[in-house]
C-alpha cells in the first residue's frame, strides 16, 4: 500500500483496514522500518529502523515510538549505542561505543548525555568518572588502573599524581567556525590546562632523546603494547588547510590533517613540553630513507639490435621501519582529534616511529 502524500509504501498484514501484525515501511529516502504493528502503529520488540546507508536501530516500540531497550549499529554491524529510549530519543541508562574503542556509560535525558557517567579508554582499565552535561564532560576524576607493572621512571609517579589530583573537563581548542567570532589570542589557545597530562598517555609513553640522528626529542613506550593498541593523542590548535598550505614548511613542523577542512597544529610555544604536555603524539618521529627508482631505457646503436641500460628518473621513500600509524579519535577532553596506534607488538622502551604520509609535497629533510 502506498501513501501518495508522504511517498511511504507499506507491505504487510492488515486487520480491519489497519496495519496489524508483521509489516515493512519503505521511505522515499531509502530507509526502511521492519517489525510488528498494532492498531496501525509500530508496537513490540526488535523493530528495525534501517537507514539508507545500512546503519540501523533495533528497539522496543510502543504506539509508534521507541520506548524501551534498543541498540544502534553502523552499516558494518559495529555497536554504537545500547540502552533505553523514550519518545524515540535516548533516555535513561545507556552506553555509547566509539569506533576508536572508547565508550561512555551514563544517563541520557531527551537524547543527550546528562548526569553521572564513566568514560573508558579502549583499554578499559583506564577510566574517567564524573558528570556530563549536554553530552560533554563537565567534571571527571581519573580512576587509576590496577595490575600494571611499570617502572617508576621518567617522572611517572609525579605525573600520575597530577592525573589523580585534577578534575578533567571537555576542553577542546576552538573550531574554525568559533574562531571567526573570537579574538586572535583565543584562536591560538590550545586548552585551558596545557600542562595537565592525559592519564592514559601518562602510563603509556614518555618523551626522551630520539634514537634517530639529528631528530631532537622522541616518543617512547613505558610498557609493552600489542598490535593495534592506542599509544598517544595528537591534540592542537585547529587551523584551516588553506592557511597551512600557504605557509613555508618550517611553519608546519607539527601539523596533521584532521579532515578536509581542518588541520591540527602545535605552533610555538605549544611544541615544547615545558609549555604543553596535555598530549604527546606530536613528539613521535618518522623513519624514512630515499630509494632511487630505476627504469629500463633503450639506447640505439649502430647495429640492428638495441642495448638495455638503466637511468635514475625518480625516487621513492621507504617507511617500512615505522611501527605505528595515525588514526582518528573522539577524546572526552579534546573532542575530535588524531591518535597513534601500533602496527605491531612493541616492547617497553621502544621509540614510536610513525609514517608522516607525505605525498606530493615534502620538506627537504624528508628526502635526504
Amino acid at each position: 500500500m502506498r501513501y501518495p502524500k508522504s511517498g511511504v509504501r507499506y507491505e504487510g498484514e492488515f486487520v480491519g483496514g489497519e496495519r496489524e501484525g508483521e509489516g515493512t515501511l519503505y521511505f522515499p529516502d531509502g530507509s526502511v522500518i521492519k517489525g510488528t504493528f498494532l492498531s496501525g502503529e509500530l508496537h513490540g520488540p526488535d523493530i528495525q529502523y534501517i537507514f539508507a546507508d545500512g546503519s540501523k536501530i533495533v528497539a522496543f516500540y510502543v504506539a509508534g515510538e521507541m520506548n524501551g531497550a534498543g541498540e544502534e549499529k553502523d552499516n558494518k554491524g559495529a555497536l554504537l549505542f545500547a540502552g533505553n529510549y523514550k519518545h524515540s530519543q535516548r533516555h535513561g541508562d545507556g552506553i555509547v561505543y566509539f569506533k576508536d574503542g572508547g565508550s561512555i556509560a551514563g544517563k541520557w535525558k531527551k537524547g543527550e548525555l546528562n548526569g553521572p557517567a564513566m568514560y573508558a579508554y579502549p583499554d578499559p582499565r583506564f577510566k574517567l568518572i564524573g558528570k556530563w552535561k549536554k553530552g560533554q564532560m563537565r567534571g571527571a576524576k581519573f580512576l587509576p588502573p590496577t595490575g600494571l607493572d611499570i617502572p617508576d621512571v621518567h617522572d611517572l609517579s609525579v605525573l600520575s599524581a597530577v592525573c589523580e589530583s585534577v578534575v578533567y573537563h571537555y576542553d577542546p581548542s576552538l573550531s574554525l567556525e568559533d574562531q571567526q567570532q573570537a579574538p586572535q589570542e583565543a584562536s591560538q589557545q590550545i586548552c585551558s590546562a596545557p600542562l595537565v597530562p592525559d592519564p592514559y598517555e601518562t602510563y603509556t609513553v614518555y618523551v626522551g632523546p630520539s634514537n634517530l640522528p639529528q631528530s631532537g626529542e622522541g616518543l617512547f613506550t613505558r610498557r609493552a603494547l600489542h598490535k593495534g593498541e592506542l599509544v598517544a593523542f595528537y591534540n592542537g590548535v585547529r587551523v584551516a588547510h588553506t592557511i597551512v598550505d600557504a605557509r613555508d614548511w618550517d611553519q608546519n613542523s607539527y601539523t596533521i590533517s584532521l579532515d578536509d577542512e581542518t588541520v591540527i597544529d602545535l605552533p610555538p610555544p605549544w611544541d615544547s613540553t615545558t609549555q604543553y604536555r596535555a598530549s604527546l603524539a606530536h613528539k613521535a618521529n618518522t623513519w624514512t630513507r630515499t630509494i632511487p627508482i630505476t627504469t629500463p631505457t633503450t639506447t640505439p646503436i649502430t647495429t640492428s639490435t638495441t642495448t638495455n641500460t638503466t637511468s635514475v628518473n625518480d625516487a621513492t621513500q621507504d617507511t617500512s621501519n615505522n611501527n605505528c600509524q595515525y588514526a582518528h579519535y573522539a577524546h572526552p577532553r579534546f573532542g575530535a582529534i588524531k591518535c597513534i596506534r601500533t602496527l605491531r607488538d612493541l616492547t617497553a622502551g621502544e621509540e614510536i616511529l610513525v609514517d608522516y604520509d607525505y605525498h606530493d609535497e615534502r620538506p627537504d629533510w624528508y628526502v635526504l
